[in-house]
């Protein structure tokens, strides 16, 4: 048999499709599609962006998102060490980001690990026996 004298070679070929678009531009085309057609438009983007995979170029991470507070903007402070601290401030600080839409509302991702490997603006979540970290990330990432 030919494989039991020679050397064979195995290769798994894998390709991942990327957008291009920020998250913030995908909500902005959906706010004026929501509005022509009167639907609810944070129930539309929700429906839509929940469960999707977003890449940061901040820290060049990938994210789920699991849920979107449009209660909470990027505008609103954190307690950072203490110290009462902005997103938009955190973000300058942490990546050199400067954020110009105030007004977004923060995407929530939900990632088990222990609370200690996480080192930016976070709440501990408790989901079963793991522990779990509550990410808020601006949409201005790639969807």
């Amino acid at each position: 048999l030919q494989y039991e004298k020679h050397t064979m070679l195995c290769a798994e070929i894998s390709h991942k499709l990327m957008r291009t678009d920020t998250v913030l531009k995908i909500m902005m085309g959906m706010h004026r599609e929501c509005r022509d057609r009167n639907k609810n438009f944070q129930e539309e983007v929700t429906k839509f962006l929940v469960g999707q995979i977003v890449l940061t170029r901040y820290n060049n991470n990938t994210y789920r998102i699991d849920d979107i507070r449009w209660d909470l903007k990027v505008s609103d402070t954190f307690e950072k060490r203490g110290e009462k601290i902005s997103y938009v401030q955190y973000y300058k600080q942490a990546y050199n980001l400067d954020i110009r839409d105030t007004r977004q509302p923060m995407l929530i991702s939900m990632i088990c690990a222990p609370l200690a490997t996480l080192n930016f603006a976070a709440c501990a979540m408790s989901s079963g026996s793991e522990p779990a970290i509550c990410t808020d990330l601006i949409p201005s990432s790639p969807l």
